[in-house]
């Protein structure tokens, strides 16, 4: 699971340190001749413009994950978030044949305070759960570790029975209160 600088920057404005793959703006099939020239924008700025946004998704667990995270990011952005329309299919969007989609029944659901705040009570949570993710960094402290090295590292010393752990780039104390 990325960090969340890792993900904020995928639904940001595109750098020039980000490769291909990293931006939102690599996953789109086809581009308009209006859409070309803003396909570095952030993904907020981007549907800006338009009247409807609509957000096809599929009953797949990744899939839905996704929809939370991008109804999370949206609620940071009301005005865009005001113009969003959940398209949810019960087969798999991916395999869908043009025919499939032309008779298959599509449900329209709009997009309310109350759909943003569940989807980011549940993205919150499911990244709460997660364990250290694979951008933090870890902090190596072997057993003598001077006070003078916990003190570099801003920490205070834990007891024999505490472990030290790391979320993101904030210290914590394992058993006990995140240390100020």
């Amino acid at each position: 699971m990325p960090c969340p600088d890792e993900l904020a920057a995928f639904l940001g404005p595109r750098s020039k340190e980000q490769g291909s793959g990293y931006h939102w703006s690599g996953y789109v099939g086809r581009w308009g001749p209006d859409a070309e020239e803003r396909r570095d924008l952030g993904l907020a700025e981007f549907c800006e413009p338009y009247e409807t946004i609509e957000l096809w998704f599929d009953p797949d667990p990744n899939d839905q994950l996704l929809l939370i995270w991008l109804l999370d990011y949206f609620q940071a952005h009301p005005k865009t978030a005001t113009k969003l329309v959940l398209r949810l299919v019960d087969f798999d969007l991916m395999m869908a044949r043009e025919e499939e989609l032309r008779r298959s029944e599509v449900f329209d659901v709009l997009v309310t305070e109350a759909e943003l705040e569940t989807a980011s009570m549940s993205w919150q949570a499911y990244r709460a759960h997660l364990s250290i993710s694979k951008c933090t960094k870890t902090i190596t402290v072997t057993r003598g570790t001077s006070a003078a090295r916990w003190r570099s590292l801003n920490l205070a010393k834990p007891s024999s029975r505490e472990r030290t752990i790391s979320a993101g780039t904030t210290p914590f104390i394992a058993g006990g209160a995140a240390p100020n």
